[in-house]
């Protein structure tokens, strides 16, 4: 299963097997000189050790003289890539960047989307609270005035919680310049919640969320508890896309409905028929392919079938008035071509009908950087993704941490890496940025030994009945 941090993170922790992030490794999108076509091999894998046996990538970046590749990766999904001007000198940017898409996405609305392709647009028409800095790594504040810090409170109704306070920007505005509320954290978090949407995989990578205080008369700031025991579970929950409540329930379906009550299934008659009703509106294609407004740097203005997307960029956008990597927009238009044959595709990019192409087969890639060196721009960026396998250790044939070792000293890490993935990545540890302050370099991988495994396997009171070995 891949894992991406390329969405957000509560899209990489709801990745099913053929969900957001588990299909193709998530293309980069760049702002570009076009002076040159763009190639990018994204190729990850991640083998690691114990019962989090894991290869993740970590690519080497090689970027041209006049551009700056910014390295991939968003809270914990979709590779988000920003499109910023690294140029050093002045020259003429293009306005238009034309980016090849694998497949068609299914719809484009982030509770209902799954997959990939879908996810790396959105990205730019949806924004989270926070979001992870593609330069730093570090978490930044989007819609919230700033990073909230977690406070511990013992409450009745509710045990050891953290408290985490949000405070909205003031100036942070939907396309139609309605100012975005706590409401609109609310809506969001309630169409998730409504079983009748069926968001089960975002439900579940949220369902640390215990309850939620707000004052009415302070619309930017609310306040939510969660629960102590998940880890990074104040990073998580800043960290999944916000949608516009008076655009995608001008109704008021879930208006009147407690959040709070909701989470506990205290809920009457009256509410579950106003969840159904919401859930077929919400679920109907106006809402993921007409209606497709968020409070980003991009709009959807054409979605024509089978053949290309195009997004503009908002004339008047909140964002443009605040620095940093995260609010940097510079191509005018971004149209996505879809091309789902890679050959085709390449010629495409060879004719300059494509100027970017991500996820190359690596092997290809290779070739091609070694035949024709001066035909394009040859990037292997970093892309926080990883292929994992998760152990079962409440099972009574794994439940003895000496077999588990034993399983992680049967992966041959280095070789996968170099045959599988043309050695484009690297063994972790854990399933963290090697970059960021959380992991931690001093542990090492489990090396490929066979006859230690065995060893651990007597230990553990295994024994080969057949010789088979």
């Amino acid at each position: 299963m891949v894992a991406g941090i390329g969405q957000n993170l509560v899209q990489s922790l709801a990745n099913e097997p053929g969900a957001p992030g588990n299909q193709n490794i998530m293309s980069s999108i760049l702002h570009v000189l076009l002076n040159k076509r763009v190639l990018i091999c994204c190729s990850n894998a991640d083998f690691g050790s114990d019962y989090f046996l894991v290869i993740s990538v970590n690519l080497v970046q090689q970027a041209p003289k006049n551009m700056k590749f910014l390295k991939a990766c968003t809270g914990i999904i979709l590779i988000l890539c920003l499109l910023s001007s690294c140029i050093t000198e002045p020259q003429k940017v293009n306005d238009q960047l034309i980016v090849r898409l694998s497949g068609e996405p299914d719809r484009l609305n982030p509770i209902l989307s799954r997959g990939s392709v879908a996810s790396q647009i959105e990205n730019f028409i949806f924004q989270p609270l926070a979001e992870i800095d593609p330069v730093t790594l570090d978490f930044e504040p989007v819609l919230l005035e700033r990073l909230p810090v977690k406070v511990l409170e013992i409450r009745e109704d509710l045990g050891a919680v953290d408290r985490l306070d949000l405070r909205l920007k003031e100036n942070a505005v939907w396309s139609d310049g309605r100012t975005i509320t706590y409401n609109d954290i609310l809506f969001t978090l309630k169409a998730i919640f409504n079983d009748e949407v069926g968001a089960s995989r975002f439900k579940t990578a949220l369902s640390f969320v215990k309850a939620e205080n707000h004052d009415e008369n302070d619309t930017k700031f609310i306040s939510f508890y969660l629960d102590t025991a998940v880890f990074n579970a104040d990073k998580i929950f800043i960290n999944f896309h916000i949608l516009p409540e008076h655009i995608y329930d001008s109704v008021g379906y879930l208006s009147d409905i407690s959040f709070n009550k909701l989470l506990n299934g205290d809920l009457t008659v009256d509410d579950n028929q106003s969840l159904k009703l919401f859930a077929e509106q919400f679920r109907l294609e106006k809402f993921s392919r007409t209606t497709v407004i968020g409070s980003g740097p991009y709009e959807l203005t054409n979605w024509n079938t089978g053949y290309e997307l195009k997004l503009s960029r908002k004339k008047e956008w909140w964002g443009a008035a605040y620095e940093g990597n995260l609010f940097k927009a510079v191509p005018e238009d971004i149209v996505y071509k879809i091309i789902p044959d890679e050959q085709l595709a390449l010629t495409a990019l060879a004719n300059d009908n494509v100027h970017v192409i991500a996820g190359v087969n690596p092997e290809k890639f290779k070739v091609m950087q070694q035949n024709t060196p001066e035909a394009y721009q040859y990037l292997t960026p970093e892309i926080p993704q990883y292929f994992y396998i998760i152990l079962n250790n409440q099972s009574p044939l794994l439940s003895d941490v000496r077999v588990r070792q034993a399983l992680a000293h049967l992966v041959d890490q280095p070789k996968m890496i170099d045959v599988v993935m043309n050695g484009y990545g690297k063994p972790l540890t854990a399933p963290l940025l090697p970059d960021g302050k959380y992991y931690d370099s001093s542990i090492l991988p489990y090396t490929f030994d066979v006859a230690r495994a065995k060893e651990l396997l007597v230990q553990a009171g295994w024994e080969d009945m057949d010789d088979n070995g």
